[in-house]
């Protein structure tokens, strides 16, 4: 877990470490490593997407490209920037690193029935930022995000799950996720999940979760 870490740190200026109240007892040196790992982890994906978004989406999208949900159909375009993180994910998914910890990208508002909210924490842990999002009311700006966190057995492999809040950083995530949810076959995938069609994401509302699993042993 040390060499796992220190490779993780190298160049990544981590913020503090936030325990969850669901960690309980759980604090000795293996758990603290890898929820430090998680969060190197978590800061690499938002970082990776940030400036794949800025320095290729950007640019193609001033030379009348940009990104597609199609892209590898369409000429001169490239993926969505969660498509790209979720390719990312898959890659390492069939890489050694797969041993060690994994990627997804979660939401209770996917259009992917792959990246919807798969078991019990990660409706746990949606339910945990739900409520942090509830009680600031109308500063979400303000809202200070705490990860979900838990300890728990995959078989005979013990595992550290971290959730994180996904957020609308800027009004143009917030606008094209509100262009989907006004299409009308998204519209219908809602109603068919009994949840309200044309949702309206505002600028720093949750949108999704960043899912990580670290393992212990």
């Amino acid at each position: 877990m040390k060499s796992l870490t220190n490779k993780l740190f190298l160049g990544i200026a981590l913020v503090p470490l936030f325990f969850s109240a669901n960690l309980g007892a759980l604090e000795d040196t293996d758990t603290k490593q890898a929820i430090a790992v998680a969060e190197a982890i978590d800061a690499m994906v938002r970082s990776t997407r940030s400036m794949y978004t800025r320095t290729v989406v950007t640019k193609l999208k001033k030379d009348g490209k940009g990104a597609k949900q199609r892209s590898e159909i369409l000429r001169g375009f490239v993926p969505l920037p969660a498509q790209f993180v979720r390719n990312v994910a898959l890659h390492l998914e069939n890489s050694p690193a797969s041993e060690k910890f994994k990627i997804e990208l979660r939401s209770n508002w996917n259009l992917n029935p792959e990246q919807g909210l798969q078991d019990n924490f990660e409706m746990a842990g949606w339910k945990y930022l739900m409520r942090q999002q509830d009680a600031a009311g109308g500063n979400l700006q303000g809202i200070k995000w705490d990860p979900y966190i838990k300890v728990e057995y995959q078989g005979e492999k013990q595992v550290l799950r971290y959730f994180s809040a996904d957020t609308a950083v800027a009004q143009a995530c917030a606008g094209c996720h509100n262009s989907w949810e006004n299409r009308a076959s998204v519209k219908k995938l809602r109603g068919e999940a009994n949840m309200e069609p044309g949702k309206t994401f505002r600028l720093n509302e949750l949108i999704g979760a960043v899912s990580i699993s670290v393992a212990l042993n």
